[in-house]
């Protein structure tokens, strides 16, 4: 998930959202209904069904 600011992405229980922020080990995303979340790489390394990119960086969808 490097570089996956401003990246539109899917959570299987939360639906849509956007990334505003990642740090080395975590990275953030605004929730269409949830709200914001702080997701673990560590925890989402191996899950490709839990969080997937929609739209890369810049509206591209294999940007990010």
């Amino acid at each position: 998930m490097c570089e996956a600011v401003g990246a539109r992405m899917r959570h299987a229980e939360w639906g849509e959202g956007t990334v505003p922020g990642e740090d080395s080990d975590r990275i953030t995303v605004l929730f269409d209904q949830a709200g914001y979340r702080t997701l673990s790489l560590e925890a989402l390394d191996g899950r490709d069904d839990l969080l997937t990119v929609v739209r890369g960086r810049g509206g591209d969808p294999s940007a990010g």
